[in-house]
Formats: structure tokens, sequence, C-alpha cells
């Protein structure tokens, strides 16, 4: 995971997947770490590729960018992820994930 965070630094924000420590794709988001400056065209065939490779090793969401872009959003009811950690959107509060511990 270490390969993977430190070259989305190095990209200044995007998406990559890394595999036997070694980056097997990545989608630069350099505009606000959130946008590409590639054209659709090649930043929809890299998504695709990371996609299938996902699907191929089990995942079995639709879009697992899409899934994750959306949760990062505060707005979205009921549950999201920010830096401060999971919020309950609802109520404005931010979720201790742990319930207990012995």
């Amino acid at each position: 995971m270490a390969v993977a965070v430190n070259r989305i630094h190095e990209l200044g924000g995007g998406i990559v997947i890394a595999e036997d420590r070694k980056i097997k794709f990545e989608l630069p988001l350099p505009i606000c770490g959130l946008l590409t400056d590639m054209s659709g065209e090649d930043s929809a065939l890299i998504l695709d590729k990371m996609q299938k490779d996902l699907h191929s090793k089990g995942c079995t969401m639709g879009s697992p960018y899409m899934t994750l872009a959306f949760i990062t959003l505060i707005f979205i009811p009921f549950y999201g992820i920010t830096d401060k950690g999971l919020v309950d959107v609802i109520n404005g509060k931010v979720i201790d994930p742990v319930i207990s511990v012995k």
C-alpha cells in the first residue's frame, strides 16, 4: 500500500493500483487531486482497465472508483468518509468505529 500512496503523492493526486510492490495502473488527478488533465478517452480506458483488474481479483462493486468517489462526499446521506473519519451525515457527527475493546 505504501508504494501506491507514495505514487499518489508524487502525482499530486490520483488513483493508483499497486501489486507486488510495483505500480500496475495509475490515473493522475493533478487538478486539486480530483480532476485529470488527460482526455476523456484516455482516462476512460485507464479506469476500464483498473475496474477489470479489480473485478478479476474478486471486487463485486459495479464501479469501484465511483463508489469510493461518492462516499467521500459528506452531503450524500447517510454516511461519509472525511479526513476526520467516518461521519454520520444526518447528525453531523464523527462516528467512532470501535464499539468496545476487551
